[in-house]
């Protein structure tokens, strides 16, 4: 049999944004893993921060918004019957707060994917399952 080693690569992405008097920033962290059975190891990080500022008239509620999704992707090819799989799960995670004078609300929201490939002679069948989303709101007075 001529199987090979799956390659599995999980990457985790974390994006935050913050909208305050000083205006908007966005910070992109990116974490990526090489987990393949006797594979590297290798670990690469990258930061990227972005900023805008804004003109604040004091009535625009505050908001900061952060998504972590964490994606996981096993690729395996069997040579001997010339077919490649692979398989992605994917989970985001997101909160979100707003807060202005005289309300907050946070909104927490959770989603997750699968997708699974096929490639056989050539042809392709893709499938995805949507395994499943959720989401709370809270709502309540600021706290001062």
């Amino acid at each position: 049999m001529l199987d090979t080693t799956p390659t599995i690569v999980k990457t985790t992405t974390k994006q935050s944004v913050v909208k305050d008097q000083e205006g908007v920033t966005q910070n992109i962290e990116e974490k990526v893993e090489d987990l393949t059975p006797g594979g590297t190891g290798q670990v690469t990080v990258s930061t990227q921060i972005n900023k805008a500022e804004t003109s604040d008239d004091g009535r625009a509620p505050y908001m900061t918004a952060t998504a972590v999704t964490t994606r996981t992707a096993t690729m395996h090819e069997d040579l001997e019957k010339n077919q490649k799989t692979s398989q992605v799960e994917e989970k985001t995670v997101a909160h979100t707060t707003a807060t202005s004078a005289t309300r907050q609300e946070q909104r927490v929201v959770t989603q997750e994917v699968r997708t699974t490939s096929h490639v056989l002679s050539g042809e392709q069948v893709i499938q995805l399952v949507l395994l499943k989303t959720e989401t709370h709101v809270y709502k309540g007075e600021p706290e001062n």
